[in-house]
């Protein structure tokens, strides 16, 4: 266990480094892995190398893709984005590599549902700019049903029908929306090492460790010691809430908040 602390309380408070969606792949053990795909190519455009960044928790590990006729495949098509890979880890030549046997596409974003006369008669999974359609079978339509107007993370199959890019939905998950102050916690030399987001429930508070992907460290460089509204996963590893950053925003203190503390400093300073 390492330490840090947070600025502006002098308060010592433990830094738990846990695996948030994985455990690190051993080698020669079946394992499930989420990440980012970075894929290297030749002058021609064929691919040379891949490698899948996996972050747990706070920890990044970089497995190097074994390029067979499946990991080729998996480069090809899913270079750039995030993605879900079941395979084996192996050993060879001092590093650990992956043998890719199944892949997804991860996706986050808000369900839209069309209707007719009370029935679905479509569904889209809106990302960014980007629309995926998806595929009404029984997971498809358990999505439209369950998820309507809301953000998830789903894993799936992408492809091109139409002129349209279609999603077959294979599992998903909703996320829920905190509102809460984000903790930055810095090293002795005030070095950003990590984040949490503070929520106020009830009388109580509830921390949430941000996993430090992209996201989780944009949330940390833009929003740090500020109050933000964060859509995200959460999964709870040994006790300590982890938080997977989905989409985040600035949240401004409401303006009758401020007067107040004002008017109760003024009055602090009246003599009786």
């Amino acid at each position: 266990m390492t330490h840090g602390r947070f600025r502006g309380g002098a308060v010592l408070l433990p830094m738990v480094l846990c695996f948030v969606f994985v455990s690190a792949a051993r080698a020669d053990q079946a394992v499930t892995l989420e990440g980012k795909l970075s894929v290297e190519r030749n002058g021609d455009g064929a691919v040379e190398a891949g490698w899948l960044r996996v972050v747990d928790g706070r920890t990044e590990t970089d497995y190097g893709v074994e390029l067979d006729d499946v990991g080729r495949r998996f480069c090809e098509d899913l270079d750039g984005l995030d993605v879900s890979v079941k395979g084996i880890a192996i050993e060879k030549e001092g590093e650990t590599r992956f043998s890719v046997k199944e892949y997804d596409r991860l996706l986050t974003g808000m369900v839209l549902v069309s209707r007719g006369e009370g029935t679905i008669l479509g569904a889209v999974v809106k990302d960014g700019e980007a629309d995926y359609h998806v595929t009404l079978d029984e997971t498809g339509r358990k999505l439209a049903e369950s998820a309507e107007g809301k953000v998830v993370r789903l894993h799936g199959r992408t492809e091109q029908r139409e002129g349209r890019t279609h999603v077959v939905v294979k599992a998903f998950l909703p996320t829920v929306v905190l509102n809460g102050y984000v903790r930055v916690q810095e090293d002795d030399d005030w070095n950003a090492v990590g984040a949490c987001l503070a929520v106020e429930e009830g009388n109580l508070e509830a921390v949430y460790e941000i996993v430090h992907d992209d996201k989780g460290k944009a949330l940390m460089r833009d929003l740090g010691w500020e109050r933000a509204e964060v859509t995200g996963v959460v999964v709870e590893k040994g006790g300590v809430k982890w938080l997977k950053v989905c989409a985040f925003k600035r949240v401004e203190s409401p303006p009758e908040e401020e007067e107040e503390e004002e008017e109760e400093y003024d009055d602090w300073g009246e003599d009786d």
